[in-house]
């Protein structure tokens, strides 16, 4: 959860003042109609269709995610440095990512997101100078997974100032076609799309992280990027990957949540609550087509929207997936408060996990998993903060497995 951006940073006091719902109980009675598991479909050894999540439909009409051809409800984790952690801890080989995927296996953790890029513009060299060692990393996280059934959502540019910095243009290069921002862009993406993409482990796509946040911030004196700009580099990302992927898996963005205000900051510069229509037309305006992946990232206790006022969670859930449903797109929570960010209050976060439950969101990632734990907010493999995490996770993906197809 590398927050870029002062401003956007979620304090833990908020966090730690939402009210907490009542835990689902550990044995709910099995939802009627049909119910089976996408991961234990797709990953039985028989199966030899589409690999990666493409999006389907529901017999109603409506976008779902598919997976092995049934719709995918999983509760996972983000593991930010799960390749990152190679340089980060000096121990330059594929120990530390062998050691997290074999963890990852032992939790029985279905899905990962996690960081495909360089965080710091300088760490870009080894990408430069040393290609064949750079990508021999992200081919061994795919392998490892291949081989211990865990999908994986790679996020591929992190930090939204390391491409532009590296290249010596200004953020609002990433809104320029012809910038060297943009080159470097196409080229990374390609050449990381060309290893990944034979792989079964490889469920999406995803832009990066937070882009939507760093978007029309002059209003607050940071460096100014309109999203226009964010809208170019996501369809310039979501074409290159339909072009590159024979399997037409999902695209997304790995935005945060649009802020209250996101459409005023757009158009006007100001802070004016935005109503439901104009939230519509900003999550568009930052999931452009041939991208099909709504991604949010929810930390608190609801938003508000013009003429509403400030709704829950459970509201704003619903809200997203009317804005999905609206757009012909999926919805999924691609971080949200784990126990760390939580400061361990497991009743605070279980709410969350009920909430997604309860409005059937399909995918839903946990932050953050750390082998090392380096970060206050990470939780660690073998430890207490851990264990009650993937407790959690795999009680709840249970629930899942029973949700009948819609």
């Amino acid at each position: 959860m590398e927050k870029l951006i002062g401003i956007i940073s979620i304090a833990a006091a908020t966090v730690m003042a939402v009210a907490c719902s009542s835990p689902a109980p550990d044995n709910p009675s099995t939802p009627k109609g049909e119910a089976v598991w996408a991961p234990d479909v797709y990953w039985a050894d028989d199966y030899d269709g589409p690999i990666g999540i493409p999006v389907g439909e529901s017999k109603s009409g409506e976008p779902r995610m598919t997976l092995g051809g049934v719709q995918l409800y999983c509760s996972g984790i983000n593991c930010y440095n799960l390749l990152v952690q190679t340089w980060e801890t000096s121990n330059m080989n594929a120990e530390h990512i062998k050691e997290t995927i074999e963890h990852f296996e032992t939790e029985k953790v279905p899905i990962v997101r996690f960081s495909c890029s360089p965080f710091h513009n300088y760490q870009f060299t080894y990408f430069v100078d040393q290609p064949e060692w750079y990508f021999g990393l992200i081919e061994t996280i795919a392998e490892e997974c291949d081989k211990r059934h865990i999908l994986l959502i790679p996020s591929f540019f992190w930090n939204v100032r390391t491409f532009n910095e590296y290249c010596g243009e200004k953020l609002t290069a990433w809104g320029d076609t012809s910038s060297k921002t943009h080159a470097l862009m196409r080229d990374y993406a390609t050449k990381v799309i060309n290893v990944l993409k034979g792989h079964k482990c490889i469920a999406a796509w995803e832009f990066g992280n937070e882009f939507s946040l760093a978007a029309d911030t002059g209003i607050a004196g940071y460096e100014q990027m309109p999203a226009t700009c964010v809208n170019v580099a996501l369809k310039a990302f979501a074409e290159l990957c339909a072009a590159n992927d024979p399997e037409g898996r999902l695209i997304t963005s790995g935005n945060s949540i649009m802020r209250d205000a996101q459409y005023h900051m757009f158009h006007n510069q100001s802070w004016e609550t935005d109503t439901f229509d104009q939230y519509v037309e900003m999550t568009e305006l930052m999931t452009p087509e041939p991208m099909k992946g709504i991604s949010e990232h929810i930390y608190e206790d609801g938003r508000s929207f013009a003429g509403l006022g400030k709704v829950n969670r459970r509201t704003q859930l619903k809200k997203a997936k009317e804005c999905a449903a609206r757009l012909g797109k999926v919805y999924y929570v691609g971080e949200y408060t784990g126990l760390g960010v939580a400061d361990d209050d497991e009743a605070l976060t279980e709410s969350f996990y009920k909430d997604f439950y309860d409005e059937r969101i399909q995918i839903s990632l946990a932050w953050n998993c750390s082998l090392t734990g380096q970060k206050f907010d990470d939780f660690k493999f073998d430890s207490t903060r851990g264990d009650k995490t993937f407790q959690m996770m795999r009680r709840y993906n249970k629930l899942y497995s029973r949700l009948p197809q819609d």
